[in-house]
């Protein structure tokens, strides 16, 4: 008898179980692991000039470094830019995957359907590639003949050459919109203005032509960034790149009704036209893609804004209301509890909030009488990060002149919320500051005189002046003084004295012989001068140089004897010549022979 093996059977399903589970395993974890590679344009149609862009995505769970991304022949389209090339990681529940993308930027360039091949990529060992992608090219939207010419083609002053491109045409491809995010507002509340640019064109060097004007109203101009950042929009059916020209802060000054006047940009618009065929042979041997680029300058103007602009209401008004508008908060703070008498004090009022911070004014401060305040130093710091707002702080500077125990009373301001359409009044705690008697000349001062009395404090004070001034009798004229002419005519007579002698010094350097006769005095009282020096010191060498010295020099510029002349008997010659008294003679010719004789035959001092 043959007994059935339930434990045999049982093992042998159970190792076909694991074989078809871990089968089942392995072919999930391939399907898992498979790399996609995809195209994928942004716009489908697009218009004739109209710039797109067209991405190719590797995807898949990571395996090694993509190679040998090859793009199709973009032959159909012009490329604007790229390629850019994007990559992402992430890591989900224990699974990783990767993407890589490459885009272009393309222009089409002709109306009609075209088709962009396949982009081929190396990822893992294999080869992959995407789908070919058809696009339909249609013609700029709008009718009508156009008023700017368009760049004639080669037939020059051919009719029917030219593909006229009107204004219209290009307005309802290409234009500014002013958008504001609200047309009805209270006086001080904020209003935001975006002025975007849309385009379906070919664009190139912006230029604002003229800034809008804001009659009635205060601006702020909001940060955005300095390079234009590009992005797709639909607006009325149609696909758009639109960029943030400009964001700005309106804060209406007046009641009323108020426009916001039209923004101006001029730029560039590179058209894209086919080439119109001539005949047969053009068409067969043209390629029937060419193209003629063409560009026009245009100028895009954006809508005129209307604003109302409403009263703050009456109702509930406090006192103290100062026009400010907006949400704001109060911190007041002191630095000294405890000072002596005429020693400063600051006292500094924040206002931090949204609102036109820049025109708030400081809440009003009523010191006591024993208080002397100066004006405010005032610091904005302003945020633009779209709502208007910031910290406005004003730094007093008080002094105290009595001693004792003074009260600083609280300080209120009050602004009008428009978000909730009423009236807030901020309140802040009151202070007490002690005062200690001063110290030497400030002990007995006396606090009842302001500074507006007191010119010098420690000093002598001087009081306001009340003597008579000196006054001009009605119809005199100042011109009529003898001191105003005799102010008229110092410059004159300092220009002649200058000439004079200037005159005089060329005269001077032109005849040498002059110069030497004018200075001769001078040189030799110099000389005698260290000669008396020499004699004090008992130098009797020095002492002789210096007066035959003093005396040779004197004759010799006196007559203008040369130094090879020089001699005993010339210096006689020009005395008797000018006719000089012998008895002088004499006496030089002694003088000269004493100063010799002891110089170079010494004897005794």
């Amino acid at each position: 008898m043959k007994v059935f093996d339930y434990y045999s059977l049982y093992s042998a399903v159970t190792a076909k179980c694991k074989y078809f589970l871990i089968l089942a395993m392995l072919m999930f974890a391939s399907i898992a692991n498979a790399q996609t590679f995809t195209a994928e344009v942004s716009a489908n149609p697009v218009g004739v000039g109209e710039v797109f862009q067209i991405s190719f995505t590797l995807s898949g769970s990571s395996s090694g470094s993509p190679t040998g991304f090859q793009p199709p022949a973009f032959k159909d389209f012009q490329i604007a830019a790229g390629p850019f090339q994007s990559q992402s990681f992430n890591f989900i529940n224990g699974k990783s995957s990767s993407s890589q993308s490459y885009a272009y930027n393309l222009v089409a360039r002709a109306k009609g359907k075209f088709t962009i091949g396949s982009a081929t990529i190396s990822s893992g060992g294999k080869a992959l590639k995407t789908q070919p992608i058809v696009i339909e090219v249609t013609a700029i939207s709008g009718g009508g003949k156009g008023n700017q010419p368009a760049a004639q083609g080669q037939g020059g002053n051919q009719q029917g050459n030219s593909q006229q491109v009107s204004s219209a045409q290009i307005g309802e491809n290409l234009f500014i919109k002013a958008i504001a995010d609200k047309n009805t507002a209270y006086i001080g509340e904020q209003i935001t203005v975006t002025y975007k640019l849309y385009t379906r064109l070919q664009i190139a060097q912006p230029q604002i032509s003229k800034l809008p004007g804001y009659q009635g109203l205060w601006s702020e101009e909001i940060t955005t960034p300095q390079v234009l950042n590009l992005t797709r929009e639909t607006f009325n059916g149609k696909v758009y790149n639109t960029a943030v020209l400009r964001k700005v802060a309106l804060f209406p000054s007046q009641a009323g009704k108020l426009d916001i006047t039209p923004f101006k940009l001029k730029l560039k618009v590179v058209l894209e036209k086919k080439r119109k065929s001539q005949g047969f042979f053009d068409d067969f041997f043209n390629d029937p893609f060419s193209q003629q680029q063409e560009v026009v300058e245009y100028e895009a103007v954006s809508n005129t804004i209307n604003i109302q602009s409403l009263k703050i209401p009456d109702n509930n008004k406090p006192a103290n209301y100062s026009d400010a508008v907006g949400s704001y908060k109060m911190d007041v703070t002191i630095d000294k509890h405890k000072v002596k008498q005429h020693d400063p004090v600051t006292l500094k009022i924040s206002m931090t909030g949204t609102g036109n911070i820049q025109m708030l004014e400081s809440p009003n401060l009523n010191l006591p009488a024993q208080f002397d305040k100066y004006d405010p130093k005032t610091n904005v710091d302003i945020t633009r990060n779209g709502i208007i707002g910031g910290r406005k702080t004003f730094e007093y500077l008080i002094v105290p002149r009595a001693e004792g125990k003074v009260e600083i009373p609280a300080l209120s301001f009050s602004f009008f919320n428009p978000a909730k359409k009423s009236f807030e009044t901020l309140t802040s705690q009151p202070y007490t500051v002690e005062v200690e008697r001063g110290e030497g000349q400030f002990a007995n001062s006396n606090p009842n005189i302001s500074k507006e009395d007191v010119k010098l404090l420690g000093q002598d004070i001087r009081f306001v002046k009340t003597s008579e001034p000196d006054l001009q009798p009605i119809g005199s004229y100042l011109i009529l003084k003898p001191f105003i002419w005799v102010l008229f005519s110092l410059p004159v007579l300092g220009v002649c004295g200058l000439l004079l002698f200037k005159k005089r010094e060329e005269k001077l350097l032109s005849n040498v012989s002059l110069s030497r006769n004018r200075k001769a005095e001078k040189l030799a009282k110099g000389r005698l001068k260290m000669a008396a020096k020499n004699l004090k010191e008992r130098n009797s060498e020095l002492f002789y140089l210096s007066v035959s010295t003093a005396l040779f020099g004197y004759v010799e510029d006196k007559f203008s004897i040369p130094k090879s002349d020089l001699s005993y008997d010339t210096i006689i010659g020009k005395l008797e010549q000018n006719n000089f008294p012998q008895d002088l003679s004499d006496r030089l010719q002694s003088a000269l022979e004493e100063c010799e004789f002891a110089r170079f035959a010494p004897s005794s001092d």
